[in-house]
Parts: C-alpha cells; sequence; structure tokens
C-alpha cells in the first residue's frame, strides 16, 4: 500500500509508519490541529458575537418567561409563568392583524426595492462612462446623506465646547481674561485696561 491511500480513504485504515519511523496517526493529528488552527482568528469575533448578541437574546426570552408587572418590577420579585406570556400573544386577534400587515409591508417593501433597483441597474448600463459615474456617486450620497446626517446632530447634541464659554455663573476665566488683557489705541502695549 502506498503511503498517502489510508490518508485519502483508499484501502484499509492501518497506521503505515513513515520513513522516519514517525507513525502516520501522528501526522494527521497534526493536520486536524493545522486545519483547527486556521480558524483561531475567528475567535475574538466570535466572542464578541456571543456577547453582544447572544446573552441579550437570552435575556429576553429569559424575561418573557417571567411576569413583569408593575408589581414584579417595583418589588423586584421574579414570578416565573412559563409560556403564558406567548400564548396571551398569539391568542390576541391584535396581534394577528398586526403580524399580517407586517409581512405584506415587508414583501411590498422588498418587492419595490428590487424592482427599483434592477431598472436603475439597467438604465445605468445604458449611459456612458462619466455620466454614469455621476450618477452613482449622486446614488452613493443621496444613500449616505441620512447616516451623515445623523451623526453630526449626534455630535451637535453632545458638543459641550461652544456652550461652555459663558456659563450660567458669568463668563468663564479664559474669556475674561482675554477681555481685560485688550489693550486701547494710545496706550502702551504692556498696560491693561479694562473694557
Amino acid at each position: 500500500m502506498v503511503e498517502g491511500q489510508a490518508e485519502a480513504g483508499i484501502g484499509p485504515a492501518v497506521a503505515t509508519p513513515r520513513r522516519n519511523g514517525a507513525p502516520a496517526r501522528g501526522r494527521s493529528a497534526v493536520r486536524t490541529a493545522r486545519r483547527l488552527l486556521i480558524y483561531l482568528p475567528l475567535l475574538p469575533s466570535l466572542f464578541a458575537f456571543i456577547v453582544l448578541l447572544g446573552y441579550p437574546v437570552l435575556l429576553a426570552v429569559l424575561i418573557s418567561l417571567q411576569k413583569m408587572g408593575l408589581r414584579e418590577l417595583v418589588q423586584r420579585t421574579t414570578v416565573w409563568i412559563g409560556l403564558q406570556n406567548y400564548a396571551a400573544i398569539l391568542a390576541d386577534p391584535t396581534f394577528w392583524a398586526v403580524a399580517v400587515r407586517t409581512l405584506a409591508f415587508t414583501a411590498v417593501n422588498v418587492g419595490l426595492t428590487m424592482l427599483v433597483g434592477t431598472v436603475v441597474a439597467l438604465l445605468l448600463g445604458a449611459l456612458g462612462r462619466w455620466l454614469r459615474l455621476a450618477l452613482s456617486i449622486s446614488l452613493v450620497l443621496a444613500w449616505a446623506t441620512p447616516a451623515l446626517t445623523a451623526s453630526v446632530i449626534f455630535q451637535w447634541l453632545f458638543e459641550i465646547g461652544r456652550a461652555s464659554s459663558v456659563s450660567s455663573t458669568g463668563p468663564s476665566p479664559a474669556s475674561a481674561s482675554s477681555a481685560t488683557s485688550r489693550t486701547t489705541p494710545g496706550s502702551r502695549p504692556g498696560c491693561r485696561h479694562s473694557a
């Protein structure tokens, strides 16, 4: 039997010694370790995925199995009711009306998005190179503008630098010193006059 036949699945699975005396099983263990080592860089993202998404989902499922009324929230007690919450929701006709409306809205939205996207792609293919580039750039800008606007507004909400120069107690020490360091015309540069 040729040395590589056992690993390839051809012939009997017998550990054949290599030329240097090491059994073929040790070699397959090294191959398995190398194959697993390839996935090692994925472990940090897998850990982040489990922590950031898995834990909240698990917590939501656990909370859905509890009674969360005002009394339980105020007293901080846990009352396990099992699947009663799910039974109550599935028995509610409003839930089914909203579920049908949501599915219909999603189907129409996805269909229209695919249709408009296909039409735009076909039209872009019929245009010249420079017009196609200009239209593509404008489409990307139209797509990115809401996110850009939201991030700028978010920065404005938490921007403290501009609003803190004049507080409720008066001007800050930096603005007060700059106001008193002005010189009037005809005065010596080293003299400070109050404004």
